[in-house]
């Protein structure tokens, strides 16, 4: 998959629209050029509606870290991600109970918890010597047995030994047997990702990754919610000085709003047993780690890209359709300023946004 490089965005960051969705639209402008985008050389991509040029490992940098700062000042604005993340905040007990979390659009309490499937599944793409006349699997697939509780959405494919995602095309499941399509120029082998001045072929196949890792990314819910007395640091395994608590989302407007209501509770066999607080004297504060946020939509993701072409100076690649996109959205617009600037893309992205904030007048506080 199309990576960022170490020390671009700030540690811990998350981009919701991933490198790889970010080819897919503007591929879908202006032709298919997915391994061009991840810096392979195919010539058979090639065609009349193709126009890009092979693209580097700074110039996918560059796009990050605008597509990043883009999300991050609509995200600022709107009060939520645009696509789901997980967070982690603490709130004092006066905040009430139920308790109004920050980021709106909840989804659901729990840490992010990996949790293998395979390690070190095989990728074969046929029988090498691989040319124009012996193409290569495209996209690969992968069939691994997994339990038929394992939604889809949480079945993850990453490098071998590292939690880096590789964005499949497809997740398909039959039984037991799961099937996971990847496309060749999504399995580029991380020392390939640099600045070429002769770009890797797409018939070379050590390029490409000989093994992935499968593993299920879900919400452990019986960590998602504490109270906290700070008599001594929590950081490490939550005793004495923290007490699990049950999450409860109640109410019609409870997940828009991001309201939860807590009691201290303690988690064994996927149920949850209510009891008394820890000690005697009130907590100082909750402690939350979440997952919220919209699901992911196509007017969202073009206005980030939108934002994003304000904030770059120059096109983000050499092709002649994305330059004439990023040049109207850079045109400046007379009398009108925005938080997120004066150009034709940042004014339509915020005024979009002013239609999507969510609006929370406070919540009555409770009792625990």
């Amino acid at each position: 998959m199309a990576r960022v490089s170490d020390g671009v965005l700030p540690d811990g960051a998350v981009i919701g629209m991933s490198l790889d969705r970010y080819s897919d639209i503007i591929g879908s402008q202006m032709g298919h050029n997915l391994c061009a985008f991840n810096g392979i050389n195919r010539p058979s991509e090639d065609h009349p509606l193709s126009c890009m040029s092979i693209l580097s490992q700074s110039d996918r940098d560059e796009i990050a870290k605008y597509i990043y700062q883009a999300e991050e000042m609509r995200e600022e604005e709107l009060g939520y991600f645009l696509t789901p993340k997980w967070t982690t905040e603490e709130l004092g007990v006066g905040a009430g109970n139920p308790f109004e979390l920050q980021h709106k659009f909840l989804i659901e309490v729990g840490t992010p918890t990996w949790s293998a499937i395979s390690l070190g599944e095989a990728v074969t793409f046929g029988v090498p010597p691989f040319s124009p006349a012996n193409e290569p699997t495209d996209p690969v697939q992968i069939v691994v047995t997994v339990a038929t509780t394992v939604p889809l959405g949480e079945i993850v494919v990453t490098y071998p030994d590292e939690l880096v995602k590789i964005k499949p095309s497809s997740v398909t499941r039959l039984g037991t047997n799961v099937t996971i399509s990847i496309p060749r120029c999504r399995l580029v082998k991380p020392e390939y990702n640099d600045d070429w001045q002769d770009p890797p072929s797409y018939y070379d196949d050590d390029v490409f990754l000989d093994t992935v890792d499968v593993y299920r990314l879900y919400s452990d819910v019986s960590t998602g919610a504490q109270f906290v007395w700070y008599a001594a640091s929590c950081d490490t395994d939550c005793e004495p000085n923290c007490q699990p608590a049950c999450p409860m989302i109640v109410g019609t407007m409870a997940h828009e709003l991001s309201l939860v209501t807590i009691k201290p509770a303690t988690y064994s066999n996927s149920a949850w047993t209510t009891g008394c607080m820890r000690y005697s004297y009130k907590p100082d504060a909750a402690r939350f780690t979440y997952l919220s946020g919209k699901t992911a939509s196509m007017t969202n993701e073009l206005f980030t890209i939108r934002l994003a072409y304000t904030l770059m100076n120059r096109p983000p690649c050499s092709c002649e359709v994305i330059d004439h996109l990023w040049q109207e959205d850079r045109v400046k617009m007379e009398r009108m300023y925005t938080p997120y600037g004066f150009m034709a893309g940042s004014g339509a992205a915020w005024l979009h946004d002013q239609r999507q904030k969510v609006i929370s007048a406070g919540v009555f506080p409770g009792v625990y």
